[in-house]
């Protein structure tokens, strides 16, 4: 369903496509919420954390994460509408800051809620006073590129797609080298050094899939969620073939849960380009050992 729904929608003009999401928002929201606090209604007294927050880089697998999550009986997804609102006025979400206080409102629901915002001192901040636990999950920026322009080419609402639409495969990685990468940099460090290590968890998608099984156990500890081998093992069947559809590809090469895909398109030129934008991102992060790759 929600596949269909993201065809039909990527097939729409920008202007209409806009003006569609803008109207679901908040009934979507609703919708979602009263879902959730159904949830909780039966279900609340089995969990220690009734709000689960899944901060994502853009194409890192975040929500593969909340589906596998979402496994779990009465967690209910759930966006903020002030996150929808700011994305269709064209602010990027890994740049969006919580509302103060904005979490209370979930206050007797089961709720699991995927944002891509950074984690700036105010955010950090929003999910303490709130007793919340956060996973976050990133990815090779490498593969981000890719993944991240092969998307906002399919997608006319994007707030990017005007400038990618007529560039070819090489231009368009250019952009996000020059334009998104230091961004998305700075999304990843500030996770890394504002983030509360006690109530917080820093994974790669690689990681993920490399053995998922391991890396949701993790996730499954830091939220306090049942975790048996055999329950472990079934969310996990369910859930394999997520990686290609939240890594924002539909090829084989993805189908596979493969990574590394960087390879096929990235020449010394854009290499060059990566290294200027990124400075020492890929071996900050264990991606690389130096900058000879």
């Amino acid at each position: 369903m929600i596949g269909r729904y993201t065809a039909l929608m990527q097939r729409m003009p920008r202007p209409l496509g806009l003006a569609v999401k803008r109207s679901m928002v908040l009934p979507r929201y609703w919708a979602q919420l009263a879902a959730a606090r159904r949830g909780y209604r039966e279900f609340g007294d089995r969990y220690p954390h009734p709000l689960l927050f899944v901060a994502g880089l853009p194409k890192s697998g975040s929500t593969w994460l909340e589906r596998m999550l979402a496994s779990y009986p009465g967690y209910r997804e759930v966006l903020l509408p002030e996150a929808s609102f700011a994305e269709l006025r064209g602010q990027a979400g890994h740049l969006f800051e919580l509302p103060p206080g904005c979490l209370g409102r979930f206050r007797g629901a089961l709720v699991l809620t995927k944002m891509h915002c950074p984690g700036t001192p105010g955010n950090v901040a929003v999910l303490r006073e709130a007793g919340v636990p956060c996973a976050i999950l990133h990815r090779d920026p490498r593969d981000v590129a890719v993944s991240y322009v092969h998307y906002v080419r399919a997608t006319p609402w994007h707030q990017d797609h005007p400038a990618l639409k007529n560039l070819d495969a090489a231009g368009a990685l250019r952009f996000f080298l020059r334009r998104r990468l230091p961004e998305f940099a700075a999304w990843m460090r500030s996770w890394r050094d504002h983030r509360d290590p006690e109530t917080s968890l820093m994974l790669s998608y690689e990681e993920m899939l490399e053995d998922p099984a391991a890396a949701l156990r993790r996730v499954l500890g830091l939220f306090g969620l049942p975790a048996d081998e055999t329950l472990l093992a079934g969310i996990v069947e369910r859930h394999r073939f997520e990686a290609s559809r939240s890594s924002g590809e539909g090829g084989a090469f993805f189908r596979k849960g493969v990574a590394g895909d960087w390879r096929n398109h990235f020449d010394e030129a854009l290499k060059a380009e990566l290294l200027e934008s990124g400075g020492g991102l890929l071996v900050e992060f264990g991606y690389e050992r130096d900058d000879a790759w």
